[in-house]
């Protein structure tokens, strides 16, 4: 047997990989220490659509199981999709949930889409309790647009410079799915001004 399939080998990949694993956590958990969460400053205005990234399509599940595409969900409004990778952003993201919501939210062109992923072939395991818990904590305008995306977020990651999982992401989807605005971490005041005089720009083109 090969150097590269033997026990040896194995273990040694697999070492590897869980200090990779650790040295990622720690960096995040002294980051967030550090920073609470603020890792980057929220944009103050759109950025041009010419120069956006269109959010990818990602298959994932509604709070009631039903199986939907991102690419369907986002497409013809405004959309504030907020993310969290963790359990412990949740608080995070829903700062820039009630801004969006208490200014933008009455807007029928407008929507909020929490997404949240869940890593691991665990959760896939326990999809039905894990929803269940979901509906529970989440308020009646989160649970109408609530995603679940049982899958890896590492490519989702990669494309959005997402480098702290343990901090909730905040982007603002136009109509053609691009994301022409971005927040992180709890929302400031101004911050939460610039996100609802974006979403209000996008409203008045249609």
């Amino acid at each position: 047997m090969g150097v590269i399939f033997s026990r040896e080998g194995m273990e040694r990949r697999n070492k590897a990989l869980q200090e990779e694993v650790t040295r990622g956590q720690f960096f995040e958990v002294k980051e967030l220490d550090k920073t609470g969460g603020k890792i980057f400053e929220a944009d103050i205005d759109l950025i041009p659509s010419a120069e956006a990234i269109t959010f990818p399509d990602i298959t994932c599940t509604t709070l009631d199981g039903s199986e939907v595409s991102t690419h369907d969900v986002l497409g013809g409004k405004v959309t504030l999709v907020t993310v969290s990778l963790r359990e412990f952003a949740r608080p995070m993201v829903n700062t820039w949930t009630t801004h969006f919501h208490s200014k933008v939210g009455s807007n029928p062109h407008a929507q909020i889409v929490p997404l949240a992923f869940m890593e691991g072939y665990v959760y896939k395991l326990f999809k039905g309790l894990l929803m269940s818990g979901m509906k529970k904590n989440y308020t009646e305008e989160q649970k109408k647009g609530a995603l679940v995306a049982f899958q890896s977020s590492e490519d989702f990651r990669r494309t959005f410079d997402m480098r702290n999982r343990l901090v909730g992401y905040a982007f603002l989807v136009d109509q053609n799915r691009k994301v022409r605005w971005r927040g992180v971490g709890y929302a400031l005041i101004h911050e939460g001004k610039a996100l609802t005089d974006c979403a209000n720009k996008l409203l008045t083109v249609r």
